[in-house]
C-alpha cells in the first residue's frame, strides 16, 4: 500500500522547506535538502514497503538533497538507493562522479560510502 508520509501544500510557504527537511532527517538514511528559493519551495513524499524493498517517491521544486559527512555518521542504514526520475531533472553526485539519469535511465547511490572533503557529502539535485 501506498501512503503519502509528507505534504507541504498544507503548511505556510515559510515552514515548508524546513518541514521538509526534518522530514528528511526522520528518513532511513537521513537526507538534508537546501533550495535557492524557500518561499516558492513545494514536496511530497510517498512510501510503499514491499518487505525487503522500501520505496520512497520524492516530488519537490528544485533543490539538492545530500547526504552530509555528519548525517552518515549519525546513520549509516548501508542502504543503495535506485535514484530516476519520473519528470523533470535529476543529477546525482557522489564521490567525484556524477550522472544525469533521464527518461527511463537508473542511477545507484550508495548511503554509506564517504564523499572526499572537497565534495562535502553525496547530493541530489531535483
Amino acid at each position: 500500500m501506498t501512503r503519502t508520509v509528507f505534504r507541504s501544500e498544507h503548511l505556510p510557504a515559510a515552514e515548508r522547506l524546513a518541514a521538509f527537511t526534518e522530514f528528511l532527517h526522520t528518513c532511513d538514511p537521513p537526507m538534508r535538502v537546501t533550495s535557492t528559493a524557500p518561499d516558492r519551495f513545494r514536496a511530497t513524499a510517498r512510501a510503499r514497503d514491499l518487505g525487503p524493498v522500501h520505496i520512497l517517491e520524492l516530488t519537490c521544486s528544485p533543490s539538492v538533497i545530500r547526504r552530509t559527512p555528519r548525517l552518515i555518521h549519525r546513520s549509516d542504514p548501508a542502504v543503495c538507493a535506485v535514484l530516476f526520475p519520473l519528470r523533470g531533472t535529476l543529477t546525482a553526485s557522489q564521490t567525484g562522479h556524477e550522472a544525469l539519469p533521464h527518461g527511463r535511465d537508473l542511477t545507484f547511490y550508495d548511503s554509506s560510502r564517504p564523499p572526499p572533503p572537497a565534495d562535502r557529502g553525496g547530493r541530489i539535485a531535483t
